[in-house]
């Protein structure tokens, strides 16, 4: 029997199509009648086989030496549902599958969940294009998702990362415009288990939709309690609901600044400072800032370790919580891959959580010492 060359899933919302003479996917969405186009499958990848069970697609692809197979399920919620499986043994590095939706014009926003979230135009030439896994402490994205929305915030489609950990985001300009596509990173050297990710189409709502749809799907996956649930258990919460949320540097640190403050009228506030920069606050800097009503707390991090040979650890007659300092420890708590290279960014190299477990309670326990002796 012959094979169509285009095969198609629709139902009244989406219809999907994958066009194997070349190797692309399309997406349109009949509610807007907005068309959203992947660009072609990489060289690296070869669909071998398509087929179709109902409303899925099923494609049997080598990437390299790693053969995988990919589901492309149309749900009842009309979303498109992408599972990738493969032998969990299976050596590999890294693939980027699916490919990438153009996007269609230059009145678009890439959504990112950077930092603080940005909306970024497409046609923007001089935000740094990057690869970044998941839950990085050097940057990227902070949620499993990003997004795109056109600039009436109307239009637009997202992509939620239901298997983020082993995960990353690749940034790309084609023909002038940004997107981004979906990679996938060995666990541990191998496929390990299924990935899956989630693609959400909108006629509406632009990125607020989006963020909605993020909210709806990855709160009651992490059971997350609002504050205002979690003050019946703990009615201090009350004291930070409406709160600013302030890091404070230099002579911000003194007392009366926060004093200042109270009287413009401020009368909720977090403060917070980073330890691994002078100068510190007074010693009674937390209670007196607590008898105006005010919460406090120090910035924190415990995912990177300097060598020994680092000259922060010169530093510490001077800041003794500088961060990222585990004299003669580097080699115990750093995080190996399996050829024993590390893991580093532009902060440190990774450690590994297991072994700083117990350096982190000793960190604790001498940031306490010093600031409330």
């Amino acid at each position: 029997m012959d094979m169509p060359d285009v095969w198609v899933i629709s139902d009244s919302n989406l219809e999907v199509r994958f066009d194997q003479t070349v190797n692309l996917l399309s997406v349109k969405d009949k509610r807007s009648n907005k068309l959203w186009e992947q660009l072609p499958l990489g060289r690296e990848l070869t669909v071998n086989k398509v087929s179709q069970h109902r409303n899925a697609l099923h494609l049997e692809l080598q990437g390299g030496a790693l053969a995988f197979s990919a589901a492309l399920e149309l749900t009842e919620t009309s979303e498109l549902l992408v599972t990738i499986s493969a032998d969990p043994e299976a050596s590999f590095d890294k693939i980027s599958f699916p490919a990438a939706f153009q996007a269609p014009d230059p009145d678009h926003y890439l959504l990112q969940t950077d930092s603080q979230g940005l909306l970024l135009p497409v046609d923007d030439t001089r935000y740094p294009l990057e690869e970044h896994p998941f839950f990085f402490c050097g940057g990227g994205p902070a949620m499993a998702w990003m997004g795109v929305t056109d600039s009436v915030f109307e239009t637009g489609y997202m992509a939620i990362f239901e298997t983020p950990f082993d995960a990353a985001i690749a940034l790309k300009r084609e023909e002038g415009l940004i997107t981004f596509a979906p990679v996938w990173l060995s666990s541990m050297g191998e496929f390990s288990y299924e990935r899956r990710i989630r693609y959400v189409f909108f006629p509406t709502g632009g990125y607020i939709a989006q963020c909605k749809r993020y909210r709806e799907y990855a709160w009651p996956k992490n059971k997350v309690l609002t504050l205002k649930e979690n003050q019946k258990r703990f009615p201090a919460i009350e004291k930070i609901l409406g709160a600013v949320h302030i890091y404070v540097w230099d002579k911000a640190r003194e007392v009366s600044f926060a004093q200042d403050l109270k009287k413009a009228g401020i009368e909720k506030a977090l403060f917070l400072w980073n330890a691994n920069h002078l100068p510190y606050p007074e010693p009674d800097y937390d209670s007196r800032l607590q008898e105006l009503g005010y919460g406090t707390g120090g910035y924190e991090l415990f995912t990177d370790i300097h060598p020994d040979s680092h000259p922060g650890y010169a530093a510490l007659d001077r800041i003794p919580l500088k961060r990222n300092v585990y004299p003669g420890l580097f080699d115990q708590i750093t995080a190996r891959k399996k050829d024993g290279s590390t893991y580093f960014n532009q902060y440190g190299t990774y450690v590994c959580p297991e072994a700083v477990r117990p350096e982190m309670i000793k960190r604790v326990e001498k940031e306490l010492s010093v600031i409330s002796p």
